[in-house]
């Protein structure tokens, strides 16, 4: 009888108790690895989703940036007629930049007698070139759809988190050295030796072509943030390529001060989703006081600020521009675990320190990075 039950004998409460608890923490080291490899697979999946934006994005827009000032021998500065890098225009920043009774521009622009529609005096707005926060003349807060608004989700680390820190617009051009196409993906035409005129044939104007050699269009490219219309957050911003063509064929155009820019100003392709700032920094070379070049970095509102005439370059001009420096502050589509991101750090972007304005993000944590690139010009440098 005693033996029987010993037998049916289980275990005791204490014996339970260091099962479960050893039991639970087997289960609670097998959760934590879980988690921690669910975090680390977001992590990498979330830095790959930034990866892959940028990929071609950034590629296309540095292949872009490499053909400025291609087909023009010329220093590139604000006072260089269809120069690289668009930072004038008809209506220069200078006053008096336009005659209307001569029809000259005096000094010359990086978009001489270049016009919006073909009507005389009607020139590309400031608002459609090389433009930065700060630049006098130059209103951000524009009505006219696509024009540049200066859209960004960032703030100056030291500053108010209420008021953003407006992004930059960088616009370059060259001239086509063969049919090919935009950053848009619309076709331009490169040099021919067939060309179309306007003649009048019985008193009715006609087109006909003739042999006659034609340099190719000039492209125009412009880089700059706007909302992203598919985006399910009202606050995302994209980066965009805005293309334009003109031709410099038409000698009479050109002293009527009557060039016509085609498909220039509309919304454009988008490059690159999720961006919250695009900054840029001219890189110039610039005399110091033992008269020795110097290599300087400068923002847009920076460069144009200075006095000309008392600068290296032609009569009138500021400093010549070799290159530009540019930097993007992306971030991921997918979230993350707030133990990971910081929403308070601050971003080194260049010469700016920023934060992200937490309106616009304060329920979703994103990773994000901070991109930068040199781009150096052709013949940026020119004669020393």
């Amino acid at each position: 009888m005693r033996t029987l039950r010993k037998a049916q004998q289980g275990f005791t409460l204490i014996e339970l108790l260091v099962a479960l608890t050893l039991g639970l923490l087997i289960s609670a080291a097998a959760l934590q690895l879980f988690v921690g490899a669910q975090q680390t697979y977001r992590i990498q999946s979330s830095n790959g989703e930034i990866q892959d934006s940028v990929l071609f994005g950034l590629d296309v827009m540095q292949r872009e940036i490499k053909l400025a000032n291609l087909g023009n021998g010329a220093q590139v500065h604000d006072r260089i007629n269809w120069g690289g890098l668009v930072l004038t225009t008809g209506d220069l920043q200078d006053s008096p930049p336009y005659d209307s009774g001569t029809m000259k521009i005096t000094p010359p622009s990086n978009l001489r007698g270049v016009t919006t529609n073909g009507v005389k005096g009607n020139f590309v707005p400031r608002q459609l070139v090389t433009v930065g926060p700060g630049m006098e003349g130059v209103d951000p807060t524009s009505s006219t759809d696509n024009q540049w608004k200066g859209v960004s989700n960032v703030y100056l680390a030291d500053g108010t988190p209420t008021a953003p820190l407006a992004s930059d617009q960088l616009v370059i051009q060259y001239r086509a050295p063969q049919d090919g196409v935009d950053c848009e993906g619309k076709t331009y035409k490169g040099p021919s030796n067939k060309t179309q005129i306007e003649v009048t044939e019985n008193g009715k104007k006609v087109t006909k072509e003739v042999t006659q050699y034609a340099e190719g269009e000039m492209v125009i490219e412009r880089f700059y943030l706007k909302a992203d219309p598919a985006a399910n957050n009202a606050a995302d911003l994209a980066l965009y390529c805005d293309a334009g063509r003109y031709s410099l064929n038409n000698n009479q155009n050109i002293k009527d001060m009557n060039i016509k820019m085609a498909d220039y100003g509309d919304a454009g392709q988008l490059l690159i989703p999720r961006v919250d700032q695009f900054h840029v920094l001219l890189i110039t070379l610039e005399k110091d006081s033992s008269n020795v070049l110097k290599q300087r970095y400068r923002t847009i509102s920076d460069y144009m600020a200075i006095n000309p005439g008392t600068n290296l370059g032609a009569p009138n001009a500021r400093p010549r521009i070799i290159g530009v420096q540019i930097g993007l502050l992306l971030r991921s589509t997918s979230s993350v675990s707030k133990n990971v991101v910081n929403t308070a750090a601050t971003y080194s972007l260049m010469d700016q320190n920023v934060k992200v304005v937490k309106a616009n993000n304060e329920a979703i944590d994103f990773m994000r990075s901070v991109y930068v690139s040199n781009i150096l010009f052709r013949n940026g440098r020119g004669t020393i």
